[in-house]
This record gives structure tokens, C-alpha cells and sequence, in this order.
């Protein structure tokens, strides 16, 4: 419903075309001792941020997804720009709030981990999408 989920970095590139910006960064795999694995965010001028878990010599995995720009949602309900009201009459009362921004256990929205939205002046602004990753 909200954000076409790609597999990898290949589709994030086919999806979304040239990058504005491409951070890489080592992480301690926590499962295998000694390996180091990447985190790469792929920024684009249309209001997107990705976040790819890539394990090395391995699997990549999306687990983040900020969607600022209008437009890049996958649903009739809303947008970036649409009022908050429009989410709650979609999804009812946010099941919890963390730093002040409403949030959805979202598992009725393609994914199944929180969906954080940053509201301004009653309008989204943001939505922040997570995914599981172990």
C-alpha cells in the first residue's frame, strides 16, 4: 500500500534513476563473528531516502524507506501533503506516538513493522516506513 518494495539496490536504481546522494556504512554483522557487513542509503531528489541492509558476499534487504516528496505512494488514501485526517479515517486512532510523531503496527500496510508519520500544521510531511529485519 504505501511504498513498492524493492529487493535490493538494483531496483532502487531502476526505480527511482539517478541518486543525489549514496552513503555507505560498515556494520558488525550480529550473527557471524568477525564479518562486517554495509548499510547503504540511497537519497533522491524526489523526496526519497532507502535504506539497504547488504550482507556481504550475500543477500540484500530493504529495512527503511522516508518518503518526503508527493507522489510515491502506492495507495488512493493519501499523500504526502494530504491531512493527517485522511490517515486516521484510513487507519483509525496511531496504535502509539515516539518522539511525538504518530505511528501504525502497520502489518495491514504491506509491511509489518511501524509506520511513523511527521505531521506539520495537521498535514503529512513525512512518513517513515520500516520493515523487518533480523
Amino acid at each position: 500500500m504505501f511504498f513498492p518494495p524493492p529487493t535490493g539496490i538494483d531496483d532502487v536504481e531502476a526505480a527511482f534513476g539517478p541518486l543525489q546522494a549514496r552513503t555507505t556504512t560498515p556494520l558488525p554483522n550480529d550473527y557471524v563473528a568477525g564479518q562486517i557487513d554495509t548499510v547503504v542509503v540511497m537519497e533522491y531528489d524526489r523526496g526519497v531516502s532507502v535504506s539497504i541492509y547488504k550482507v556481504t558476499g550475500g543477500w540484500e534487504f530493504l529495512f527503511q524507506a522516508e518518503v518526503t516528496g508527493p507522489g510515491l505512494l502506492r495507495n488512493d488514501l493519501f499523500d504526502i501533503g494530504s491531512s493527517w485526517a485522511d490517515v486516521v479515517a484510513a487507519f483509525g486512532v496511531p496504535q502509539g506516538r515516539t518522539d511525538g510523531d504518530p505511528y501504525y503496527q502497520c502489518g495491514r500496510c504491506d509491511v509489518e513493522e511501524p509506520v511513523f508519520f511527521g505531521i506539520v500544521d495537521d498535514l503529512i510531511a513525512g512518513i517513515l516506513i520500516t520493515y523487518y529485519l533480523d
